[in-house]
């Protein structure tokens, strides 16, 4: 039950956000999120990481409601939100990469010191 409350949700917050103009090509976006999360979350579940549980249509091993609410509509929402001119997206996503390989990389001396003393205990 709960996957068909978040199906609801989503594609009310889907009708509400997406630009209905470019619908046709950042569905696209939704199509490739709604298969790499079948074939993630298929691979996931025969390497007994997780389960779902309160499955009504399987799809997967996984709710079709999930699949079809969240996944779809959040892969295309999130196509609709790539900037389109080239240089705008490699200022965007290559700040934001550098950001997190700083703070992640193991040989990276001053990696969690600065932010937080109890962020290096370990």
């Amino acid at each position: 039950m709960p996957w068909v409350i978040s199906f609801f949700i989503s594609w009310i917050l889907f009708f509400i956000l997406i630009d209905h103009k470019k619908l046709k090509i950042n569905i696209l976006g939704g199509i490739s999120a709604l298969i790499l999360a079948s074939i993630v979350d298929w691979g996931g579940q025969e390497l007994q990481f997780y389960q779902f549980y309160d499955v009504i249509i399987p799809w997967a091993g996984c709710s079709a409601f999930y699949k079809f609410g969240p996944i779809l509509t959040m892969g295309t929402l999130f196509s609709q939100s790539i900037p389109k001119k080239k240089l705008d997206a490699s200022f965007k996503y290559s700040g934001f990469f550098f950001i997190i390989f700083n703070f992640r990389n193991p040989y990276n001396k001053y990696r969690c010191c600065r932010i937080h003393p109890l962020a290096c205990a370990g």
